[in-house]
């Protein structure tokens, strides 16, 4: 499926590491595609703040001419839309309380990844970051 090309970059098993808001971890991820979807679990392990997993699972499509994100984690669900422009690709998700931004890119033989979310609850703001990189695995 063409429409499906912007995102196959992401297609495969990886493994990864970065830095977060809770500290260092590792990640696991998984990317297969699915009919119109590419399905993604991930796995990110958060020892330093006994955190001993984080689990999402994300689908990317489109819909018309606009890539999409549905991503589902412990905060509940969220209906990106995204674009890709070159090697990277973006996807944002905002409503009255929530910003939420998720990028990649390839990096080398891998993918980087970024990813924010800022929450606000009247003035007070939390801000929630995750940046690092996963490599294919053998």
């Amino acid at each position: 499926m063409k429409e499906l090309e912007p995102l196959r970059m992401l297609v495969g098993r990886w493994q990864g590491k970065g830095k977060g808001s809770y500290g260092p971890f590792s990640a696991e991820m998984d990317v297969e595609e699915r009919g119109r979807w590419l399905l993604m679990r991930q796995k990110i392990k958060i020892p330093v703040v006994g955190i001993t997993t984080y689990v999402s699972t994300q689908i990317y499509g489109y819909d018309h001419d606009q890539l999409t994100l549905d991503f589902f984690d412990t905060a509940g669900s969220f209906h990106f839309l995204g674009n890709r422009d070159g090697d990277i690709l973006k996807f944002d998700f905002k409503d009255s309380t929530v910003e939420k931004t998720s990028l990649y890119w390839k990096d080398g033989d891998g993918i980087a990844f970024d990813y924010v979310s800022m929450e606000r609850d009247g003035e007070l703001q939390k801000k929630v970051h995750f940046e690092g990189s996963w490599q294919r695995e053998e």
